[in-house]
């Protein structure tokens, strides 16, 4: 037993309650962060439109404007315009506002983002498999390289590889029922959330007792079915 202050009281922790406290681990605030951002990403990723104008192509000179890729700077941003709208809040406010000279810049921020959300995932799915540990894994470089105004190459990486760095892998998890990547803050931590935790430990007990599950629901489903001739026990 040992003294803590906390909130300007005297608590005593027991030996079981200072172990617990040790296993827990604060997740990064930027690696936070970027598991959000990357929740709200769409199962199926989508490819963004080209960032500069195209030459014309055959359908597009058949068809006349609004089809095949885009030739001018205008139809451009229009098209990287509607791209944008498909994505929530979060994920359009990252990407900035669309402008003929952010174009670019947005291009590799979404790059980035879907290069983050396939590492977490892939170092999720290590966990369960021990594969990373056994074997790793080539990953692309997320690297963008520009001329600046002075002449001079300017390299800029994806900031998901410097955060993760030295992170716990077994810590960046995939909830078990909505597939979400999350920081599990505690070891024995299965899911991302209470709700999808009561989820998975329904799901649990229906396998594990499936005669006490099925009959009840048939029962509660005949007296919705026939009211009139369900007559409650007294």
């Amino acid at each position: 037993m040992y003294n803590s202050i906390a909130s300007g009281c005297v608590q005593t922790m027991s030996g079981e309650n200072r172990l617990q406290v040790s296993r827990l681990r604060p997740l990064p605030v930027v690696l936070g962060r970027i598991i959000e951002l990357v929740n709200w990403l769409p199962p199926k990723i989508p490819k963004p439109p080209p960032e500069t104008p195209q030459p014309p192509t055959l359908s597009r000179v058949l068809l006349g404007p609004g089809r095949g890729a885009p030739i001018t700077v205008k139809e451009v941003r229009d098209s990287w315009v509607h791209f944008v709208k498909q994505f929530p809040v979060p994920v359009r406010k990252y990407l900035g506002p669309i402008r003929a000279d952010t174009i670019q810049r947005a291009k590799w921020s979404y790059n980035s983002l879907v290069q983050a959300g396939e590492v977490l995932r892939f170092i999720a799915q290590g966990n369960q498999t021990k594969s990373l540990l056994e074997n790793g894994k080539y990953l692309p470089m997320g690297t963008f390289v520009k001329v600046d105004e002075g002449g001079r190459i300017e390299f800029q990486k994806n900031p998901t590889f410097s955060v993760l760095e030295g992170v716990e892998a077994d810590r960046i998890r995939e909830c078990l029922v909505c597939d979400k990547i999350f920081w599990a803050g505690r070891k024995d931590k299965k899911c991302c959330s209470p709700r999808c935790l009561k989820v998975w430990h329904t799901r649990r007990w229906r396998e594990k007792y499936p005669e006490n599950y099925k009959w009840p629901r048939y029962r509660r489903r005949w007296r919705e079915k026939h009211p009139d001739r369900y007559k409650p026990q007294r």
